[in-house]
């Protein structure tokens, strides 16, 4: 699977002072924890274009980050399975680019691209910059009312929405006069949303912005890493909240662990209804609703090898997967569930052979 992400930047004679940033999601679809291998395709002659790209893994117990040259490799170290973390592309543009840059991040296993994710770093007039700029504005203010519920979000989508059609300088001027501060003001609502936590660094480029707001040109590029970083950071939270989209992923790493634990009674079940359920789903005949009812058939098994952890964590983990009141809630809980027992099951067996 291919994505891409397009960063159309103006001023394309202005000398940029500070890093403009793209995100891209790096996802652990594996039943098991793995490194996940990304490498980086890019020609060396557009590479150029970019002064100081460089590559950043958000995520996990430390940042990891490195230039971004053709044929590099970035290891994501220790993924759980359906652990998401991010991958940063830095980079300031040059002055006089004229032609778009295309940078891929891939996934690579035993040296084979398995999927991946396109940067494209477009230079544009000032004016096509802006319009697709205040867009942008739109769409992830937009998202943020809808998803995050923040105040004044909602307005903000619609005044940009309101001068995209239509963009100038000094309309955009205008905006940005009006607006940085409130821009700002949400950011850090988003943020404290997220436990005060801004691994994007969200909060810095709101500053920033503010503080180029009479500068259009300056100011452009850092409005859409802004924006970028709201995404970003507005994707990690409702993700961390569970995510649909897991749910057969929840469903084939269960099958695979009580195809391991033939102490419990009900295993061959649980391993028979988890591919009974896969199947239906990828056939289409039920979909995220269709969790529920098949952990809730399957409760005496799961308690069976929640009770095989004395210490009552794995059962207190099974409990949170009854109480789930939604989809998502349950794919997370579920999903804690299943790792506590994934942990489990590989410390018994480390210690069964040693």
């Amino acid at each position: 699977q291919r994505n891409l992400q397009v960063f159309g930047f103006g001023g394309m004679n202005a000398e940029q002072e500070s890093a403009a940033s793209m995100y891209a999601l790096v996802h652990n679809a594996a039943t098991f924890t793995r490194d996940i291998t990304l490498g980086i395709v890019v020609d060396p002659k557009e590479i150029r274009a970019l002064r100081d790209p460089t590559i950043r893994a958000i995520g996990g117990k430390r940042v990891q980050s490195q230039p971004a040259r053709p044929r590099a490799v970035l290891t994501v170290p220790g993924m759980a399975p359906g652990e998401n973390r991010w991958v940063e592309l830095a980079f300031r543009p040059t002055p006089g680019a004229r032609r778009p840059v295309t940078l891929s991040i891939v996934e690579l296993v035993n040296g084979v691209t398995v999927n991946g994710y396109s940067f494209v770093v477009a230079p544009k007039t000032l004016t096509e910059a802006i319009g697709e700029t205040l867009l942008q504005h739109a769409i992830v203010f937009r998202r943020l009312a809808d998803a995050g519920g923040l105040a004044g979000a909602a307005d903000q989508s619609e005044r940009a929405h309101s001068l995209s059609d239509r963009p100038n300088v000094e309309d955009y001027r205008a905006f940005l006069r009006a607006n940085a501060k409130t821009i700002a003001t949400i950011t850090r609502s988003l943020v404290k949303s997220a436990g005060g936590r801004d691994p994007f660094h969200a909060i810095d480029a709101a500053d920033a912005l503010v503080g180029k707001s009479t500068d259009p040109a300056a100011a452009q590029p850092i409005h859409l890493t802004l924006l970028n970083r709201l995404d970003a950071l507005q994707t990690m939270l409702q993700k961390e909240a569970g995510d649909v989209a897991d749910i057969p992923q929840n469903v084939r790493w269960q099958r695979e662990l009580f195809g391991r634990l033939k102490r419990v009674r009900g295993a061959s079940e649980v391993v028979a209804r988890s591919t009974e359920f896969l199947t239906a789903f990828e056939q289409r005949r039920i979909g995220v609703e269709g969790l529920s009812p098949l952990l809730t058939s399957l409760a005496a098994p799961l308690k069976e090898a929640a009770d095989l952890d004395r210490s009552g964590g794995l059962a207190r983990l099974l409990a949170a997967v009854s109480g789930a009141g939604s989809p998502a809630a349950l794919q997370k809980a579920h999903r804690a569930f299943l790792q506590g027992l994934d942990a489990y099951v590989r410390k018994t067996a480390a210690e069964s052979r040693g």
